[in-house]
């Protein structure tokens, strides 16, 4: 090839440059790719300099370390600079920015979604040829556990390219993802037999191995705990830093079999749990804008998780419920961290007539449901006092007591000192005027009193709205668990 490239007048030098890098980059493509892919590829990418950097990048981008990563979005930026008309350099850039969330490598989970979006969907606006579009799409609604749109993007893809063996691959995955393995392990081996030379992932091997661990591979030993600063019901219609922060905050978690809430917003005389299978949205609030009360979140609940919390928390009274529902406090956050409502949801109710280390010790119990893939979730606000909240005018300076008593918690939360933290009224003014009524405290101690050692505690979303809400996030998980 390089005699042939040589042997010839170089009146234009550029040209036989273009040609030679053509030549190369369909040699290595024989190597790389099945024949009809290679000629999808060249169909998207005409110019000789864009396929080269597309190689490159593709190259980079399998490293899978954070220098690569950055070295294959670069790669791929300058393909679409290169070739601005074709889907493929949007599509490869959004799945780089993509890539760094899945491998736990972005500094930024959710900017970095947020730019594999509008990459995808500029790709999408574009003359597609590759299904590599949806493909992206299908991977960023998993991430975000909208799983329904993820299958349906992944069948697009197939439908686009019904010989591309990695639109079949994809959705295998996506299916194994779901518990799903049956089906997940048929395409994969279709996949396998639409191409000689596959990646390590397609095996018989390996598919085998995802119907005995489809389960185990997803969940990690222990699941995550979060308490969730919910603020204004409105954050469930805003796009905002608090919304976009609960949805990467989604999007970094194992899927779990079912979430238990504790809400603010269900602070009653007694302790109840919901047990009813399809729990009701229950718009708790008034005064709003009426979109928000058309806002439904269809979660199924879980009648035989409620009974194995009775279980847990016995002999404590423990009433099942068939009315309450899920109130703002859970759904105005759950609608951005799981937007597929296709995850159990159940509500334990907060006994008002109880001290604080009553809930503190009733929540210990709860422990086992970390190993058995339950999400435990506590949604109020550190700081909540809507006496002092500027109406109308959200984007005031916190009050001096609010940064104070939140730096305090802040601080608490990360030494593992519980003590004050329960007994959080005797840190004097500042506890008095950030949390004056307990209901919206008290979630956070059942969000700590189930960390163990070795947890983490990140604040990955923080904030005031109003003045006097903080919006602080508390995540506590295991080393890479998040």
């Amino acid at each position: 090839m390089w005699a042939e490239s040589y042997d010839r007048q170089l009146d234009d030098l550029f040209a036989v440059q273009d040609e030679i890098t053509r030549d190369i980059v369909t040699a290595m493509d024989i190597k790389l790719v099945s024949g009809e892919s290679a000629r999808t590829v060249r169909q998207s990418l005409r110019n000789p300099a864009a396929l080269e950097k597309y190689y490159r990048g593709w190259q980079a981008l399998f490293g899978s370390t954070r220098e690569g990563i950055n070295k294959a979005r670069q790669m791929f930026e300058e393909t679409i600079l290169l070739e601005p008309g074709s889907s493929l350099g949007y599509a490869l850039a959004a799945w780089a920015h993509w890539w760094s969330v899945f491998r736990g490598l972005s500094d930024n989970v959710s900017y970095s979604l947020q730019r594999a979006t509008e990459l995808a969907q500029q790709a999408l606006g574009l003359d597609d040829v590759t299904g590599l579009p949806h493909l992206m799409m299908a991977q960023i609604y998993l991430l975000q556990h909208d799983h329904s749109k993820a299958i349906a993007e992944a069948e697009l893809a197939v439908l686009a390219r019904p010989s591309c063996d990695g639109s079949y691959a994809a959705k295998a995955y996506i299916l194994n993802y779901l518990g799903r393995p049956a089906e997940a392990i048929e395409l994969a081996k279709y996949a396998m037999r639409l191409t000689p030379v596959y990646p390590i992932f397609y095996p018989a091997e390996s598919v085998s191995g995802w119907r005995k661990n489809a389960r185990s591979v997803r969940m990690p030993k222990l699941m995550p705990i979060i308490f969730f600063g919910h603020g204004n019901p409105m954050n469930a219609l805003l796009d905002n830093e608090y919304s976009r922060g609960w949805a990467a905050t989604g999007a970094g978690l194992p899927r779990p079999k079912a979430v238990l809430a504790i809400s603010a917003h269900w602070y009653i005389p007694a302790t109840w749990v919901t047990a009813m299978p399809d729990p009701q949205t229950i718009h708790d609030f008034g005064g709003f804008p009426p979109e928000l009360y058309r806002i439904q979140y269809p979660a199924p609940g879980d009648p035989q998780l409620a009974g194995r919390i009775r279980e847990l928390l016995s002999p404590l009274t423990v009433r099942p419920d068939e009315n309450w529902g899920l109130d703002h406090g859970t759904w105005s956050v759950l609608c951005h961290v799981f937007p597929g409502a296709d995850i159990p949801v159940v509500q334990l109710s907060i006994d008002k007539t109880q001290p604080a280390d009553f809930h503190y010790q009733i929540a210990k119990r709860l422990a086992p449901l970390r190993d058995e893939g339950v999400l435990i979730i506590g949604s109020g606000n550190l700081v909540h006092n809507l006496h002092a909240y500027a109406w109308g005018r959200r984007d005031v300076q916190p009050l001096d007591c609010a940064l104070r008593f939140e730096k305090k918690m802040r601080e608490l939360l990360l030494a593992q000192d519980d003590a004050p933290l329960i007994d959080y009224e005797s840190l004097g003014p500042d506890a008095m005027l950030a949390a004056p009524t307990p209901d919206h405290y008290l979630p956070l101690l059942y969000v700590i009193a189930l960390r163990q050692n070795g947890d983490q505690v990140r604040f990955p979303v923080e904030g005031f709205d109003g003045g006097s809400v903080s919006m602080l996030t508390v995540t506590i998980d295991g080393a890479g668990s998040l």
